[in-house]
């Protein structure tokens, strides 16, 4: 069962199971009313959840026929929890007005219901419904309180922002000097692209449904379209490069900062840069939505003539899959980019199995245990290994009596390589660590050990592989080889397989430990910085001072970016 099938079916129980709860209110006592619009709300959140994991599924979909099916079906079960939302809004305000208090014990039939009452069974009722009602109360006073802390809190940023605003008069020359880079800007993009009404590739794009709006854009009862939030990841970067160069002012550092494009193009020019390596997500795109003039940044670099490479450490998609994703996403004419140009972890890791374990002449085909994605499976099957795991519809867990009489059908294997996976569990686990038991000969593959990544309006923490391949580490005793960036064998294996002069080659991307990490162990002329996803000016200031302490050693040294920048829209230059 595919990993979009499995939603679909998760979110249509889910709104099924949701329309039950609100049909059967009417007929609740007024206590199990609001207990039931209360579950019934919890499980409204657990269906937005699970909506958002559909849409991430078929964004990734190679198929355009099945594309176009489940869009379809997500629309419509969208529309449907939309109305289930509403319903519940509605019926939730009825009962705070005490109009939902009717039926069976309600006041509109209070004289047949109480009048088969003896008086201290209707006296207990009542008592019940004043009890529920001072709860009740009692939650909207601690609501008040909270929001007037809140308010405080608001007035007490806005006065610290105000302070920041007055420093940020002294910087009035450098603020000049980005708006003339931007005006310029313009004026390019205008000649490259055509007419003020057509310059922007995204404008030229309309929004595909009212899902793709309103499913995950939709925040304190605003709803964001992509171009909103792409210029507020631009507003936001530009801010953050304010407060990096604060924190940098009057202390000496070998980091660059570079404030606007003119100084980033003279910067590239002196330096003789020709290869360019992006990470993705965090640099080119979060989620969905792409980065302040991504798209052309791309496309001046390729018109140039420059290398550019795509280098990711998510394994869950195959070349043909990031590659469908980036132009998609970025909006780019099909056939702008190339499968050559994808350089994902489940690739590589494939790559290097191949190198490890395959023989010419071999007869039997070695046989590989994976944990994850079926764009990683893909990846190594391609390379001719057969695979056991991957995604699979058994129940979570293992008890100790299961496992002892579990018959292992995946036979003997020759490697196991771990990548992010939604659905990994104690039964994976389990497998997995007697797995690598009975083959100790079995090479250990981790596609990257990233230890989280940010979603969410609010950059919420998502668990990475490294918490995967760190679980299996230490259930089994083994060390795992990690084929993703900073792994040295990845710089390997990329300078052998595209000649690349490392001299003229800059790295770009969001992470200080896997990024900037990889772009100075590998001896890359340049480590670019954005400051649009992972790393914080917090965390800036941190690697700063554990270099100056001497506390970090050789490790924090190497995290230290060569050059720190906004956003990638700042490539997007003619040179």
């Amino acid at each position: 069962m595919s990993d979009v099938h499995y939603w679909n079916e998760a979110l249509i129980n889910q709104v099924q199971g949701i329309r039950q709860l609100i049909s059967s209110v009417e007929s609740k006592s007024n206590m199990d009313k609001a207990s039931t619009l209360d579950l019934a709300e919890n499980k409204i959140l657990e269906a937005q959840r699970i909506q958002r994991s559909y849409k991430m599924e078929t964004l990734i979909l190679v198929d355009p026929t099945q594309k176009k099916l489940y869009d379809n079906k997500l629309t419509t079960l969208s529309e449907e929890l939309a109305c289930c939302a509403n319903d519940l809004k509605a019926m939730k305000g009825a009962m705070q007005r005490g109009e939902l208090f009717v039926g069976s014990r309600g006041t509109n039939h209070a004289n047949d219901d109480y009048g088969n009452m003896t008086g201290e069974e209707a006296g207990d009722i009542m008592l019940n419904d004043i009890n529920h009602i001072q709860d009740k109360t009692k939650s909207s006073l601690q609501n008040t309180k909270s929001m007037v802390a809140a308010s405080k809190q608001i007035a007490q940023t806005t006065m610290n922002q105000l302070v920041d605003d007055r420093e940020r008069i002294h910087r009035i020359h450098d603020e000049t000097m980005r708006v003339e880079d931007n005006l310029q800007r313009s004026d390019k993009l205008i000649k490259q692209f055509g007419s003020p009404s057509s310059s922007s590739l995204l404008a030229q794009t309309p929004i595909q449904s009212s899902s793709t709006v309103h499913d995950f854009r939709e925040n304190d009862g605003v709803v964001y379209n992509s171009a909103d939030i792409t210029e507020s990841i631009r507003n936001e970067s530009e801010m953050e490069m304010e407060k990096v160069a604060k924190l940098f002012h009057s202390k000496q550092s070998s980091i660059l900062l570079i404030k606007t494009e003119k100084e980033l193009t003279a910067y590239l020019s002196s330096n003789n840069i020709k290869n360019y390596l992006f990470d993705c997500d965090g640099v080119l795109y979060r989620g969905s939505d792409p980065m302040p003039c991504a798209p052309q940044t791309i496309q001046s670099l390729l018109e140039n003539r420059k290398r550019v490479f795509f280098v990711t450490n998510n394994a869950g998609s195959s070349r043909s899959e990031l590659k469908e994703k980036l132009e998609k996403v970025l909006r780019l004419p099909r056939g702008t980019l190339h499968e050559d140009m994808m350089i994902g972890s489940a690739f590589v890791a494939a790559r290097y199995l191949r190198s490890k374990l395959m023989k010419e002449n071999q007869g039997v085909p070695k046989r590989v245990h994976v944990i994850g994605t079926s764009g990683l499976c893909q990846e190594i099957r391609n390379a001719g290994f057969d695979i056991s795991g991957g995604p699979d519809a058994n129940p979570s867990g293992m008890s100790r009596e299961e496992l002892a009489s579990y018959p292992f059908p995946e036979g003997e294997i020759d490697a196991m390589v771990i990548g992010l996976d939604n659905d990994f569990n104690y039964r994976k686990l389990c497998v997995a660590t007697v797995l690598l038991q009975r083959n100790p000969q079995a090479i250990l593959v981790a596609t990257n050990r990233d230890a989280f990544d940010l979603v969410g309006y609010d950059a919420r923490h998502l668990p990475g592989n490294g918490a995967l391949v760190s679980s299996v580490e230490v259930a089994s005793g083994r060390t795992a080889v990690n084929v993703g960036k900073p792994s040295p064998v990845l710089a390997k294996w990329l300078t052998e397989e595209f000649n690349l002069n490392l001299d003229e080659t800059m790295m770009i991307g969001d992470r200080l430990d896997t990024d900037v990490k990889f772009g100075n162990c590998s001896g890359m002329k340049c480590s670019a910085l954005v400051l649009t996803g992972c790393t914080t000016v917090n965390e800036i200031e941190e690697l700063m001072l554990r270099v100056k302490d001497d506390c970090g050693g050789e490790e924090c040294r190497e995290m230290i970016p060569t050059i720190i920048f906004p956003n990638v829209g700042y490539l997007a230059n003619d040179y």
